[in-house]
């Protein structure tokens, strides 16, 4: 494993000493995608079949929709105008400014669409109930994409989707409905904060100054930006356990190794044995034998594997958490490369020194042999001969490491 191997689970460390670099990209035109509209005529059908509405209030959802499209469309001409007008020479606007707007604008516009559809509801207490739901659904799938894209970190999980391909008995399911309705508000609050103070942040960044009241101000929008993240993900991490006691042992497993997936996917990459394995399976001419022999090989490797991919993500909990000093360490270094602008060769130089010495390493660097370890076992089954006569997909798998 090299010493980048733990760079994806690490981008985000760096996060927050380029806060304000990686926010201020709207002054490329690029970030004018903005404009297009966030919830498609799709995304609400998509809303409006998880719900049971009636035809009639079908009909009600989609004409409040139509209205919030045409006053979308409006609004979004207005500001390219001034797009267009700032392009042109005219002086006051900034694309920091109209990003901003926008912004504020755009979220403005979302949240009266939820409102304006549970209006329309009426007195239908259910039908209101499951458009909360749908609408706390959306938001999860959107928000936390745009957290990720926007700070460069990794993504973060939502437990209904861990929670969704696992088939829960009806005694489970309602065992843990209260903590489901749970997660939902509490997510979808998390969401909406992280929403208002990304966009306090970028106010507070695009304003011009460097004076100490200005400093103080971006500083404070800063923090209080970085701590809707930890909060947000606070909130999975202290329900999935939870959630996992009240599931019997096979679903238990099943939700919490998608709940490592979710939390930290590079654990969870396909291995060269996993790799090896599959080639030998999807091959009719592996005598029957040499295929209970694979099959062995791997029933001992995989409990291995799957402790150490545990304690990977440990690991990485404990470090978004901020419990190993290194992580400090790496975001005080990009807080003083960002501001000492540190020539290039000097900050990777630097920031590689420090990657290579994340506690993560040594348990990707062991996966990676056990799981080394595993193929060569698989192929000393086979004499030279006999590995000669399969198929090319199989000496690859069984050769290539």
């Amino acid at each position: 494993m090299s010493r980048h191997g733990i760079e994806p689970l690490l981008r985000h460390a760096r996060a927050l000493g380029f806060a304000l670099a990686l926010i201020l990209c709207c002054e490329t035109h690029a970030e004018w995608d903005l404009l297009k509209i966030r919830i498609t005529r799709a995304d609400f059908d998509r809303m409006l079949a998880t719900t049971p509405f009636s035809r009639e209030q079908q009909v009600a959802g989609i004409a409040v929709y139509e209205s919030f499209a045409r006053d979308f469309a409006s609004a979004a001409a207005k500001l390219q105008a001034r797009v267009d007008r700032m392009q042109g020479g005219t002086p006051g606007d900034t694309w920091g400014a109209l990003n901003t707007d926008w912004m504020q604008m755009r979220l403005e516009f979302e949240d009266r669409l939820e409102s304006d559809v549970a209006a329309a509801l009426g007195n239908d207490g259910a039908a209101g109930t499951s458009w909360s739901h749908a609408v706390m659904a959306e938001r999860r799938r959107r928000v936390l994409g745009e957290m990720a894209s926007e700070q460069l970190v990794r993504k973060l999980s939502d437990l209904m989707q861990v929670l969704a391909p696992i088939r829960l008995s009806p005694a489970e399911r309602e065992a843990v409905a209260p903590l489901i309705d749970g997660y939902e508000h509490d997510m979808d609050q998390g969401l909406h904060n992280w929403q208002r103070e990304h966009i306090r942040l970028m106010r507070a960044s695009n304003q011009r100054g460097d004076d100490e009241a200005a400093n103080k101000r971006r500083g404070e929008a800063g923090v209080a930006w970085a701590k809707t993240n930890d909060a947000i993900r606070q909130i999975s991490d202290d329900l999935a356990p939870r959630i996992a006691e009240l599931l019997e042992p096979a679903n238990r497993l099943a939700f919490l190794e998608g709940y490592g997936r979710a939390v930290c996917p590079e654990a969870f990459e396909r291995c060269p044995a996993e790799l090896a394995l599959e080639a030998i399976r999807l091959t009719a001419d592996v005598p029957r034998e040499k295929r209970d022999a694979i099959e062995a090989i791997y029933a001992d490797y995989a409990p291995q594997r799957d402790e150490v991919r545990r304690q990977i993500v440990a690991v990485v909990r404990k470090w978004d958490k901020g419990e190993y000093p290194l992580k400090r360490e790496i975001e005080a270094f990009w807080e003083q490369a960002a501001r000492e602008q540190m020539p290039p060769p000097e900050r990777n130089k630097r920031s590689d020194e420090l990657l290579a010495q994340h506690p993560a390493n040594p348990l990707l660097e062991r996966r990676h042999k056990i799981a080394l370890d595993a193929v060569h076992r698989m192929r000393s089954v086979f004499s030279d001969d006999e590995l000669a006569k399969l198929p090319l997909a199989v000496r690859l798998a069984l050769t290539t490491w």
